[in-house]
């Protein structure tokens, strides 16, 4: 059984309106163990022939079989995995990677087998045996003709295929080099199927052991010069399939060496990706920014798990009841008077000595800080702790707290900044934090100061009589006794009557005062202080028949969302904390806003769409001539596209880094922390994954054009580059 059988072979070449005829029925067998020359003149069809046996070309007539299998059904696939498997190439152009060293053409050839260690010995064995050892390092366009000449049957042997077709390999060489070639190939011969084209026979005549002369596309005559070697027993010449992970080293490791064969141009390259990269980086800014303008802000302040509950009429319900539904309900704890989670907390400073404006609101935490950068924890009721974002340092102390008036814009006035708490995420909300007692005195505080609205004091002395004073602060001090209640502004006289906005009594059980205690002092706006004692208390008494909203908390928000139907049995109105407030009186603006924003990045989009595809394009044709002679070496197309995406993915890796390095500057840095909005992992992800996938689309659509010629002619468009 022969290896290789033609079985009345034609081939037909068209082009320019004309028909040529590259080979005639020509039937010919081919074993392991020979080293047969073809021969001719010029245009005869000897190269034809090489090509059909390659698989490099195709034909149209007759049948050419491999191991007694035809091959007229064989696909592009099934050529590219005979050549793998079946074919080395040596060509009189040489078609080294000329960027590559000799290492790396010789590796890129070995088989699945080795791998490690064992590939680089294996390919120094094969480049000593060429004679090229002093060579290993070097650019395969420094080379010498010769010195190419070798690197090529280097990487022949280095693939180990059973048929190795050499086409005028002696034909640019001097005469001492083309001995030295001829007698390496009679050499390889021992094991393998050689069949080599020359012109000149008679430099082969003592070497070879057949003759097959081409005369205008036929067989003019073949005839045996001196006995083949023996093929070896059991020899294996089946086709194979290659494993998994041959094929994800061999890609990863040819887009490697691809990506650092040509370094200018893989620097260029590297530099043009950073500009599509950089423009995704800035379009999130800019959406995020948009969108976080437009976002409709929540009823609630949002606290995970947190469920705010109603009744459904309306009506007050005790803390009694609400601790027997949160029980029911399965809440975690729950907070009876929790109006102070929602109140805004609005700090303003004006600094005209530096032109120096800061506005922004907080909210009360219930968390503890995730940590203490500046100062200390709270450690009475009259310190708080800020967690604000590092754009504020300046404002606030980088190594000291500075002394800070929380002004009465912020309700804060009586309290003392004592620790800061930075972040560096500038979507997050700033927060307030405060001791357990701390935070129980300033609910009270804050739900008597927002339930006085309005309070009249009639009050009977000897020189008024009658008089409505209103009070529209009130002001706890531990300096006051429990059942006293000093009134500020207001001429000496017994309070006889207490009018509420809404109708309340509760302060007339109490005893007001005149006199005003020692280090409380009065303030320039009517007042009522109380005692912190009695803050509470007094909280309470206004509140139990008049609360109508409290909040129950769970372990997540799925848990508070499971409990809203058995609350919603008891009569509760249930409301989750991220429950968006909605408003229509800025429908228009923001509808075109929110057009203006997708219109502009449709068209940033394009933009670095059309980028990315000029840069991959160029990165193609680069490498175009390549890819060529990869294929013609045997590599599979599946390998060459994959590794070819691999380095194209490699090439946005310098973008990334400088894009980590970017946000790192902006958001690390307190001076541009503010100025952009924080991006999280998420839009840095959606930044990542949508470049990759970009690149991956261009990549691959480019790649299968340059795939869809056949080998014969990119080698010859690959020579023009």
């Amino acid at each position: 059984m022969a290896l290789i059988r033609l079985s009345e072979i034609g081939k037909i070449y068209s082009g320019n309106e004309t028909l040529a005829v590259g080979l005639r029925k020509v039937s010919l067998e081919f074993d392991t163990g020979e080293f047969v020359a073809v021969t001719g003149q010029s245009g005869s069809g000897k190269t034809t022939l090489l090509n059909i046996i390659g698989g490099i070309d195709s034909y149209e007539e007759g049948e050419l079989y491999i191991n007694d299998s035809p091959t007229s059904h064989y696909t592009q696939k099934d050529w590219e995995k005979y050549r793998e498997e079946y074919v080395s190439f040596i060509f009189q152009e040489y078609n080294v990677l000329e960027s590559f060293t000799v290492l790396e053409n010789v590796e890129l050839s070995l088989p699945a087998s080795y791998c490690g260690k064992s590939r680089r010995k294996r390919a120094l064995d094969l480049i000593s045996k060429v004679g090229l050892e002093d060579k290993i390092h070097c650019k395969c366009a420094k080379l010498s003709g010769g010195q190419k000449q070798r690197t090529v049957i280097a990487r022949a042997l280095a693939k180990d295929s059973p048929v190795i077709l050499a086409d005028e390999p002696t034909g640019n060489l001097d005469s001492g080099s083309a001995a030295g070639i001829v007698t390496l190939l009679k050499e390889i011969s021992a094991d393998k199927l050689v069949i080599m084209v020359t012109h000149d026979f008679e430099s082969v005549r003592d070497t070879v052991t057949r003759e097959v002369r081409i005369f205008d596309g036929s067989v003019e005559f073949d005839r045996r010069i001196r006995p083949a070697s023996s093929a070896p027993e059991n020899q294996d010449t089946d086709l194979k399939t290659a494993s998994t992970g041959h094929f994800l080293r061999a890609s990863a490791s040819l887009g490697w060496a691809l990506y650092r064969s040509k370094p200018i141009f893989t620097v260029f390259l590297a530099l043009m990706m950073i500009f599509p990269v950089l423009g995704l980086f800035g379009l999130s800014l800019f959406v995020s920014q948009t969108l976080s303008s437009l976002s409709d802000s929540t009823l609630f302040t949002y606290i995970p798990g947190r469920l705010v509950v109603s009744t459904a009429d309306g009506s007050p319900f005790s803390e009694e009841e609400l601790s027997l539904i949160a029980s029911e309900s399965g809440a975690d704890s729950y907070i009876f008077n929790d109006q102070i989670l929602d109140y805004t907390f609005t700090y303003s400073h004006i600094d005209s000595r530096r032109d120096y404006y800061i506005r922004f609101s907080m909210t009360v935490s219930l968390e503890p800080p995730n940590d203490v950068d500046v100062g200390r924890l709270p450690e009475n009721d009259k310190e708080v702790l800020l967690s604000v974002p590092i754009s504020l340092r300046e404002e606030f102390g980088a190594d000291s707290v500075n002394d800070v008036d929380l002004n009465k814009y912020a309700g804060l006035s009586d309290m003392k900044v004592c620790g800061i708490d930075y972040y560096y995420d500038n979507t997050r909300k700033p927060k307030i934090h405060m001791t357990e007692e701390g935070l129980k005195n300033f609910t009270s505080y804050k739900m008597c100061e927002m339930t006085f609205d309005y309070i009249t004091l009639d009050v009977l002395s000897s020189s008024v009589t009658g008089k409505n004073y209103n009070a529209y602060e009130i002001k706890y001090s531990d300096l006051l006794a429990k059942d006293e209640i000093y009134y500020v502004h207001i001429p000496q006289g017994e309070v006889v009557s207490v009018a509420f906005e809404n109708g309340s009594d509760a302060l007339l059980r109490y005893n007001f005062i005149s006199k005003e205690p020692e280090g409380v002092s009065k303030t320039d706006f009517s007042a009522l202080w109380v005692s912190t004692e009695f803050l509470p208390e007094l909280t309470s008494d206004i509140l139990k028949n008049g609360l109508t909203q409290s909040s129950l908390f769970f372990g997540s928000d799925s848990e508070a969302e499971r409990a809203i139907p058995k609350l919603r049995e008891y009569g509760f109105l249930c409301f989750m904390s991220d429950t968006e407030r909605t408003s229509t009186d800025n429908l228009l603006t923001n509808a075109l806003e929110i057009v203006g924003m997708a219109v502009l990045a449709f068209f940033l989009v394009l933009f670095l769409a059309l980028f990315v595809i000029l840069c991959t394009s160029r990165a193609v044709i680069s490498t175009k001539g390549d890819i060529a002679v990869l294929r013609s070496a045997g590599i599979r197309s599946d390998i060459l596209k994959a590794a070819f995406v691999f380095r194209m993915l490699l090439s946005v890796v310098p973008a990334y880094i400088l894009l980590a390095v970017t946000a790192a500057v902006i958001y690390l840095n307190p001076t541009t922390n503010g100025l952009f909005v924080f991006l999280h992992a998420g839009e840095y992800l959606l930044i990542f994954f949508g470049m990759l996938a970009v690149v991956l689309i261009v990549t691959v659509h480019f790649v299968k054009r340059i795939f869809k010629v056949s080998v014969r002619k990119a080698l010859k468009e690959g020579e023009a580059i």
